[in-house]
C-alpha cells in the first residue's frame, strides 16, 4: 500500500471514529436548542478555529472563479446537512441515525462514478448492491425501524453529504488544500445558519457547563478538526470512493455508544441490515485483493 493510500484511510478512519460521537452532544443540546440553533453554534466555533488556523499558516484565500463552489459545498457540507442531520437525530435512534447517514457513501460513489468518471469496478458495484439492501431491510421493514420522516430526512442528509464529498474533490482537482476547503466552506455555510447562531446565543442566560461542553466538543473537534481530517484523506486518495466507504463503520461503532450512553439496544433488523452494510464495506476496500496474492503466489 502506497504511503498516500495510507494516510487517506488513516484520515478517514479517525474522522468516522470522531463522527460516531457527535450523537452523545447533538441530542444533549437537542433538549434546549433547535437543529438550526445547534448548527449555527457548531460551524460557528468551528469557523473561528479554523480562521485562526489559517491565519497562521497564511492560507490564500478562494479564487472568484471558484466561489460558487465553495458556496455551493457551504450548503450541501454544512447549511442544509446538518439541519437535516439534526432533525433526524431527534426522531430516530442514534443507532438508526449512523446506519441511514452511511448511505452518503453510497450516493457518493454514483455521483463521482458519473461527474468525475471514476470507473466503478466489478467488486465495487457489487458491494454497493449489497449495501443498498442493508439499507432496505434497516427502512423498509415492518419492525420498529420503518420508512418514516426521520428516515427521509436522514437519507436527504445523506445525499447532500455526497454531493458535497463530490464538491471537495472538484476543489483539490483546482489545486486547493485540505485547510483551506474546510475552512472556506465551513463559511459559506455559516451564512445559512447565521439566524440560528443569533438564536442560540438569546439563550445565554441558560447556558449550563454542559451545553458548553457539547457545543465546543461540536465545533472543535467534530467540526474544525474532523472536516479536516475528511478533507485531507480527500486530497490524499486516488479515488473517491475509498474515502468516502469509510462511512459504513460508523453505525458499528455507534451503535456501542448508543448502548452504553443511551441503553439503546439494537433489533434483529440492525444486526442483519448492519451485517450486510459491513459485509458490503469489506467487499469494496479488500475484495480484489484475495484474488490478487492468489496470483502472485
Amino acid at each position: 500500500m502506497s504511503k498516500n493510500k495510507w494516510l487517506a484511510r488513516s484520515y478517514a478512519f479517525v474522522t468516522v471514529l470522531i463522527w460516531s460521537t457527535v450523537y452523545i452532544s447533538t441530542r444533549h443540546l437537542l433538549k434546549n436548542y433547535t437543529s438550526m440553533e445547534i448548527g449555527g453554534l457548531r460551524y460557528s466555533i468551528a469557523a473561528v478555529v479554523l480562521l485562526f488556523v489559517s491565519f497562521l499558516k497564511r492560507e490564500k484565500h478562494p479564487k472568484k472563479k471558484d466561489l460558487m463552489l465553495f458556496f455551493a459545498g457551504g450548503f450541501f457540507g454544512f447549511g442544509f446537512y446538518i439541519i437535516a442531520f439534526n432533525i433526524a437525530a431527534g426522531l430516530l435512534p442514534s443507532g438508526v441515525c449512523s446506519f441511514v447517514v452511511t448511505t452518503s457513501s453510497i450516493f457518493t460513489t454514483l455521483l463521482s462514478s458519473f461527474f468525475l468518471r471514476e470507473k466503478l469496478k466489478v467488486k465495487e458495484a457489487v458491494s454497493l448492491i449489497i449495501q443498498l439492501a442493508g439499507v432496505g431491510v434497516l427502512t423498509l421493514t415492518a419492525g420498529e425501524i420503518s420508512f418514516n420522516k426521520g428516515i427521509v430526512v436522514m437519507l436527504s442528509a445523506a445525499l447532500s453529504l455526497g454531493v458535497y464529498n463530490l464538491i471537495q474533490r472538484k476543489l483539490v482537482a483546482r489545486g486547493y488544500s485540505a485547510m483551506q476547503i474546510t475552512t472556506y466552506c465551513i463559511l459559506c455555510g455559516i451564512i445559512w445558519l447565521v439566524l440560528g447562531f443569533v438564536n442560540a446565543l438569546t439563550k445565554i442566560r441558560t447556558v449550563t457547563l454542559a451545553d458548553i461542553g457539547s457545543a465546543l466538543y461540536l465545533g472543535v473537534i467534530a467540526s474544525a478538526a474532523a472536516y479536516y481530517f475528511w478533507a485531507k484523506a480527500m486530497c490524499l486518495t486516488d479515488k473517491t470512493g475509498n474515502v468516502s466507504n469509510f462511512m459504513f463503520l460508523i453505525p458499528f461503532l455507534t451503535s456501542i455508544i448508543g448502548r452504553i450512553v443511551f441503553q439503546e439496544v439494537p433489533d434483529v433488523h440492525m444486526y442483519i441490515g448492519g451485517g450486510l452494510l459491513t459485509v458490503g464495506f469489506l467487499i469494496y476496500m479488500y475484495g480484489g485483493k484475495a484474488g490478487k496474492m492468489e496470483k502472485e503466489g
